[in-house]
């Protein structure tokens, strides 16, 4: 049921991209799935992450698409939510495992990572001990962090 209802949602969407209505305002009071998911795409491409983090939260508990948790995951990360952005883009890959954009920033989010453990690991170093190849790498990954 789940794998016929999803192409005709896709279809349907399909054109809702360029709408300038605000459906999103609309999203609390009963929607329609479909309706719902309209109006996340809508909060999403205008860059309201917080109204479009919890549209595509909702449309999550009810059915299961790699987009929605993909989007859901940009969202979170947006707000600097970045538990919840990994956790988003970790089922994006359980359901497709092959979504490059969800392996792109789970890389970017663990470079992030890498990044602060291993300053931190420097910073605990005496200078003399500071390798110039570890000094290196920090450079390169302190400009993942920052994004």
């Amino acid at each position: 049921m789940r794998l016929i209802l999803i192409p005709i949602l896709i279809t349907l969407l399909a054109g809702c991209a360029s709408s300038g209505t605000d459906l999103s305002a609309k999203a609390a009071e009963g929607q329609t799935l479909t309706e719902t998911w309209k109006a996340a795409d809508i909060a999403y491409q205008q860059k309201e992450w917080e109204k479009s983090f919890q549209l595509y939260k909702q449309i999550s508990t009810q059915m299961e698409d790699a987009n929605v948790e993909f989007r859901m995951g940009v969202s979170a990360f947006r707000l600097h939510y970045i538990n919840q952005a990994e956790a988003s883009f970790e089922r994006t890959l359980v359901i497709n495992p092959s979504h490059r954009k969800a392996l792109f920033n789970l890389a970017i989010i663990n470079m992030s990572r890498g990044y602060a453990f291993l300053n931190e690991y420097t910073k605990n170093l005496p200078e003399d001990e500071r390798s110039s190849e570890i000094l290196d790498v920090l450079s390169i990954l302190e400009k993942f962090s920052s994004q």
